[in-house]
């Protein structure tokens, strides 16, 4: 998880068997916004809506709520879309992952 919004990236590899046979792979990384819906465990809980601040003698304590912890502190989860083959096909793949990421974000 990431606390910042990074850029969808693509990557490729190559897997090798022990007789010498490829898989190609191309992969498309993109980081949502993990948004916990109502009545679900939050594993991504932050547990941390206490704040407090030294001034000169006294202690200044902050709750807040626990709307307000989200907006502030977004998680950004990552989503990986992979295609193998055993085709060197890797710029024709990665249009394809392009196209279909495009198509996600216009519906």
């Amino acid at each position: 998880p990431s606390n910042t919004y990074v850029m969808p990236r693509i990557h490729h590899f190559v897997l090798t068997n022990d007789k010498g046979c490829k898989v190609y792979g191309t992969c498309l990384t993109l980081y949502e916004e993990y948004v916990p819906t109502a009545g679900t465990k939050d594993p991504y809980s932050r547990r941390d809506s206490v704040h407090s601040t030294w001034k000169e003698q006294d202690i200044e304590v902050t709750v807040m709520e626990e709307e307000e912890v989200l907006k502030e502190s977004a998680l950004y989860i990552p989503r990986v879309l992979c295609i193998l083959s055993t085709w060197p096909y890797l710029l024709a793949f990665r249009e394809y992952l392009t196209q279909l990421y495009r198509l996600t974000l216009s519906t």
